[in-house]
């Protein structure tokens, strides 16, 4: 097994849990009318969640047959609440030849409540957040069959993921002098993110011949992450006046092809290329020891079967 290190080790007993959930959805369909179509749906969940158990903490050399000291361990507990609602809507076109249009959306509003609680002599905590989750997701799209052996599909997509926390209690629960004073740091310095995405992606089948199916795509896809943080002023370098911060990008543009053929009844060969050309850029806080990262990626499968 090898020699073991010195450092912190965490370990947990059996965790009781008690889960419980609620579930209602609804859908219905309109048409088709002259060709147009329209879907939509709603789905609500609501959830609840206890879990509690005993977290054991070491610092030194790893000493299985030995249990920890009493101070060491803690009984954590949480408690967690969740109410959701998400909608679904998509209209559809289909009154022109060999051609299907249409545009689809969802949301997704969400309320959680998070109670945790480790009363432990080490690192121990008190933290009741409430976090309000505003997500939405568009895209619009068509599909094209000029000749019976040639398909072109493509879309355009955006969707925004906003969350926002609410840190009621974070507060040092340690049994020290400093017991109820406020947890400076991460994570609850976190007040809010926003993700970002646009992407359009394209593909087309060609099947020339019965046994050889081909098909070329194209995806292009670009995803801002903001973050928002509390001021943090003890004196330091790295002292934020908080707010919002482009916390990072990232760019990829992505190719590839697909060739499938069956030469004969039993035998099946497949062969897979992709091509990412990527860039990642981060905050940085103006150091030049973090750069963006900008990478080419090469892939190839290659498959086959035999019946």
């Amino acid at each position: 097994l090898g020699n073991g290190v010195f450092g912190q080790y965490w370990s947990a007993q059996p965790i009781n849990l008690d889960w419980h959930t609620h579930i209602f959805n609804a859908s219905t369909r309109l048409g088709p009318w002259k060709g147009w179509t329209f879907t939509t749906g709603l789905q609500n969940n609501w959830e609840r969640q206890d879990a509690m158990g005993t977290a054991n903490y070491f610092f030194g050399l790893p000493t299985p047959d030995v249990p920890p000291p009493s101070f060491f361990v803690s009984n954590v507990q949480s408690e967690r609440k969740t109410v959701s609602m998400r909608e679904h809507a998509t209209l559809r076109y289909t009154g022109i030849r060999r051609a299907v249009f249409y545009a689809e959306g969802e949301w997704e509003q969400q309320n959680a409540e998070l109670f945790e609680h480790d009363p432990g002599l080490i690192n121990g905590f008190r933290r009741d957040t409430g976090t309000d989750s505003r997500d939405q997701d568009y895209t619009l799209g068509m599909t094209l069959n000029p000749l019976p052996r040639l398909s072109l599909n493509a879309h355009y997509r955006y969707s925004l993921e906003d969350d926002d926390y609410d840190h009621r209690i974070d507060e040092a629960n340690d049994g020290s002098p400093n017991d109820g004073s406020p947890n400076e740091g991460y994570s609850a310095f976190i007040v809010g993110r926003e993700l970002e995405t646009n992407e359009f992606k394209t593909h087309i089948n060609y099947r020339p011949k019965p046994w050889l199916r081909t098909l070329l795509s194209y995806r292009h896809q670009s995803t801002d992450f903001t973050t928002e943080t509390d001021s943090v002023t003890i004196g330091f370098s790295s002292d934020t006046p908080g707010g919002e911060i482009l916390a990072g990008k990232y760019d990829a543009n992505i190719y590839g092809l697909n060739i499938h053929l069956t030469p004969w009844e039993k035998l099946a060969l497949s062969c897979n290329c992709s091509y990412y050309d990527t860039q990642t850029r981060t905050a940085n806080n103006d150091d030049p020891a973090v750069t963006s990262y900008t990478g080419d990626v090469y892939a190839v499968n290659l498959g086959g079967t035999y019946r």
